[in-house]
């Protein structure tokens, strides 16, 4: 006896099954990109440290970036290639499109969300107790590098006391991991943070320099050792998740 082929079952407008419903049942939550305007042209650099956090706030792909996900979502969903999803629903391939970036963008579980954002709201006020600056009004930029990373802390605003405190904090920190004492981090995002136990045994062999940035100031980790490089790259993806809208891969 020959293998049956299963078809999914889809109806037209006139109504029944349809293999988005699915999703549609799903809530759709759309992230708005919210705008600034630069009233500083003095200082374009502190325009884009608040413009770059707008847009980490705003949080979401935008539909029109989603096409190939959208393409392999909805095989994986609905068993069927967009095409063959276009001609049994009646639906263009456009509406298509735009309806599964929607349902990519809001059927995100909403346990796992809740999770992250509470794990984000400790991390947050436990970093309160522990570094001396207004996370609110400072951003925290954790960017890999081949042979380790850069840690940045700078002021979205034009604020000498942030400034000042981001300074003071990280030239401290600085001494401290050369000597192994990763206390602080463990302080805030656990004392099981990926990465930072082979950071405290690889001390010795990491390069950790600091020094002063305008609006603030930094940290340059190198390593010889792969495995060091990949704790750090670790490290700095853990952090960057707790942080959330607090921070930034990528410099500005």
């Amino acid at each position: 006896m020959g293998a049956r082929v299963v078809t999914p079952v889809v109806e037209t407008r006139g109504g029944g099954t349809d293999p988005l419903d699915s999703c549609r049942r799903g809530p759709i939550t759309l992230g708005l990109q919210r705008s600034t305007v630069n009233t500083d042209s003095a200082h374009p650099k502190r325009t884009t440290h608040r413009a770059d956090k707008e847009k980490r706030v705003s949080g979401r792909r935008a539909p029109q970036d989603l096409a190939p996900d959208v393409l392999r979502w909805t095989r994986e969903r609905v068993g069927l290639p967009l095409e063959g999803l276009a001609a049994r629903t009646g639906r263009t391939l456009p509406s298509i499109l735009a309806f599964g970036a929607l349902c990519m963008l809001g059927c995100a579980p909403a346990d796992q969300s809740s999770e992250l954002e509470e794990r984000r709201a400790q991390v947050a006020a436990t970093g309160a107790q522990v570094m001396p600056f207004d996370l609110d009004a400072t951003t925290h930029v954790f960017e890999k590098t081949e042979f380790g990373g850069i840690q940045q802390v700078v002021a979205d605003a034009a604020d000498p006391r942030q400034v000042a405190l981001i300074r003071e904090h990280l030239e401290v920190e600085a001494e401290r991991f050369a000597r192994g004492d990763f206390h602080d981090p463990a302080m805030i995002h656990g004392e099981h943070m990926a990465g930072l136990h082979q950071l405290v045994q690889g001390h010795e062999r990491l390069s950790i320099e600091y020094s002063e940035i305008d609006d603030g100031g930094q940290i340059l980790y190198r390593a010889e050792d792969p495995g060091l490089v990949a704790a750090i790259h670790v490290w700095f993806d853990a952090q960057l998740r707790d942080h959330g809208d607090h921070a930034s891969g990528h410099r500005p």
